[in-house]
């Protein structure tokens, strides 16, 4: 018999009044794996000695020497076979209700959560919340989080049947929806604007391409109508909330409208500088989904679509980004603007020259626009601000926006005095006593205050305001910037050159 069986029955018979000397009787008269037990009837059974953690039954009792001697004086071969009836183990306690198991594709890849409000990015048919996937793409990033799939244009269109079926799973089970309480606070932050908003955003998402394209034309004449209306612009949450929640759907018209729709949706966009001025987080976006887009549509034959696509991608400036900037250039948007420079083009030409800055602050090859002929274009628009000297105020207004904006869009390029070189007109001369554009003289037309512009004052360096003093101390520090890339640009190419010489004499 092992030690712990021994202790047990030591236990068991000090417990029952036995003492030592019943659980010595005990461990010399019955095998070594049963035990006596007395039953309430006063007979002696014999009961095997649990070895799997089974509690012993509780209908015996042992109790003091008369016990021990009913023991003595019954037989184990006598005993009755009584069933052992084992302890009931305790209720459990009740466990609080599981939530429900949420279907793997109503789960957002980013946030781990469910999706509220879904959008698919179209390159990769991935599904996530729109406001996850919107803080990731406003960082500037062109990955697909759940595939990790680079991508060049990126589309991201809502799911509104999908947002319908996660809203009905989600009362079904009693699942909070962020999604509701998000909508009627959107629904409170609009309705300062008036109501005829919500009629536009309607049929905005409703009906053809063409009432679409009429709905946005009406959005944008809004948006111009803000502009002029103090109360609206002291609204700044409330725009914004407005352009947010109408931002895919322009995109969208942007992308599949026809060349009205697509102009007017790329009018609309552009006024997130002016009218809507929103958050740079949200210009962030707007440049990562309708850059290219609007890219493509500069190539449009409709002139109206042409200067609506230079307008948005004027508002670029600083958001655009080296691989985004390339993919636009690629996509042929130098050429396509520098057509906007000619005299000829029926629109103001100062959107197409700022859009030819948001693209070349981030190419480090300005080849391009010299091989479109944009240089010139754009040191021909400088010029004819002194030809329109005799003109009408408007005229003039309009001809001294592009002087400035396309002296900065030369400075941009790196202009050098060699390609700005050329006749000037004589009035020329009697402002400026120099008979040659330069340099620098672009860095005081791309300075100028509103009082020339606007013909308060002679010449472009006078009446600045304490603001425009400070654009022209940072004007001049980029044009520094941009002459030593210049240089380094000039002298990197005359190195290749001298290589391939070399290269030459030894072959």
């Amino acid at each position: 018999m092992s030690v712990h069986e021994q202790v047990g029955w030591l236990s068991l018979a000090a417990a029952a009044g036995f003492g030592a000397a019943g659980w010595w009787w005990l461990v010399q008269h019955r095998p070594p794996r049963e035990i006596i037990l007395l039953s309430l009837d006063g007979h002696a059974v014999a009961h095997p000695i649990p070895t799997d953690g089974t509690q012993l039954p509780v209908s015996y009792l042992l109790t003091g020497p008369a016990a021990l001697a009913r023991v003595q004086a019954a037989p184990p071969a006598q005993a009755p076979q009584v069933a052992p009836r084992l302890v009931e183990d305790p209720p459990a306690a009740p466990q609080a209700e599981e939530e429900p198991e949420v279907p793997e594709a109503f789960l957002d890849p980013i946030s781990l959560g469910i999706t509220h409000d879904p959008v698919v990015l179209v390159g990769t048919g991935a599904i996530y919340s729109r406001e996850s996937l919107f803080q990731w793409l406003a960082t500037g990033s062109r990955v697909c989080p759940k595939t990790n799939i680079l991508l060049k244009d990126i589309e991201v269109v809502p799911l509104t049947a999908l947002r319908q079926t996660i809203r009905e799973w989600c009362e079904r089970h009693g699942v909070a929806q962020p999604q509701a309480a998000n909508a009627a606070a959107n629904e409170a932050a609009l309705a300062p604007l008036g109501p005829e908003l919500q009629g536009l955003l309607a049929s905005l998402r409703g009906g053809d391409v063409r009432l679409r394209g009429v709905a946005a034309g009406k959005i944008n004449n809004m948006f111009i109508d803000w502009q002029r209306t103090p109360a609206i612009l002291d609204m700044a949450e409330a725009r914004t909330a407005a352009f947010k929640d109408m931002m895919l759907d322009l995109l969208w018209l942007l992308r599949h409208g026809d060349y009205y729709g697509a102009g007017v949706a790329a009018a609309a966009l552009s006024q997130a500088d002016a009218a809507m001025r929103v958050g740079e987080d949200v210009r962030h976006l707007l440049a990562t989904l309708g850059a290219l887009p609007a890219a493509r549509l500069l190539h449009a034959t409709d002139v109206y679509a042409q200067h609506s696509a230079a307008r948005f991608l004027s508002i670029m400036r600083g958001l655009l980004g080296g691989e985004l900037a390339a993919h636009v250039a690629g996509a042929g948007a130098l050429s396509a603007l520098c057509r906007q420079l000619q005299p000829g083009f029926p629109y103001v030409r100062c959107s197409a020259a700022v859009a030819i800055v948001a693209i070349m602050e981030y190419l480090p090859n300005r080849t391009e626009l010299r091989r479109v002929g944009g240089v010139q274009a754009l040191r021909r628009m400088v010029v004819e601000v002194y030809e329109a000297e005799d003109a009408g105020p408007t005229k003039q207004m309009h001809a001294r926006y592009d002087c400035r904006d396309a002296a900065h869009a030369l400075i941009a390029a790196c202009a050098t005095d060699e390609e700005l070189a050329g006749q000037v007109p004589d009035s020329f001369v009697d402002h400026e006593g120099v008979l040659e554009l330069t340099a620098d003289m672009l860095r005081v037309f791309r300075s100028c205050g509103q009082a020339w512009i606007e013909g308060r004052v002679p010449r472009p360096g006078q009446g600045l305001d304490p603001q425009e003093e400070e654009e022209l101390t940072s004007s001049d520090e980029e044009a520094a910037e941009a002459g030593e890339e210049a240089e380094e640009e000039e002298a990197h190419a005359r190195a290749d050159e001298s290589e391939w010489e070399t290269d030459e004499e030894g072959a």
